[in-house]
């Protein structure tokens, strides 16, 4: 019986590679956005371009480590975790709802991607979060 908060190696193993190939993705993500800027200018706010540089892999390792069996230990149901998620998106979903509505919210300002983007991508993490842990756990269920 592992104790809390112990990995196995495999777990371990396939948790460095997604994290590696994470770090692969932060680089050349990078190097895309400084080519965009130099080459055609600013294409976002300082902060959603940063915030856009750290979610994008974000996105990636999530979904890979819980699809790989690499981010909880074996037996483990996080339902706390998915009722967070699922509490998150749903309240960013009805918060991008009104905005929507009301015609005040605006993904694209002056050829720049606007502030309002930051609530659209939070909840979109918390969907991927959400929607990978179902699959996974009904992937553990067939088996």
């Amino acid at each position: 019986m592992m104790k809390k908060g112990k990995y196995d190696e495999y777990q371990l193993a396939k948790r460095h590679k997604i994290a590696y190939h994470t770090l692969i993705g932060v680089f050349g993500l990078t190097l895309v956005n400084g080519y965009v800027k130099s080459n055609y200018g600013v294409w976002a706010e300082p902060h959603i371009e940063s915030l856009m540089l750290v979610l994008l892999p974000g996105f990636y390792f999530a979904s890979a480590s819980i699809l790989q069996n690499a981010y909880f230990r074996m037996k483990d149901y996080p339902i706390s975790i998915l009722l967070l998620s699922g509490f998150a998106m749903g309240f960013g979903l009805l918060i991008i709802g009104i905005f929507a509505f009301s015609g005040s919210f605006q993904l694209i300002e002056n050829g720049k991607l606007s502030g309002d983007i930051e609530l659209f991508l939070f909840t979109l993490l918390f969907l991927v979060v959400f929607l990978t842990l179902m699959i996974r756990k009904k992937l553990d269920s067939r088996m």
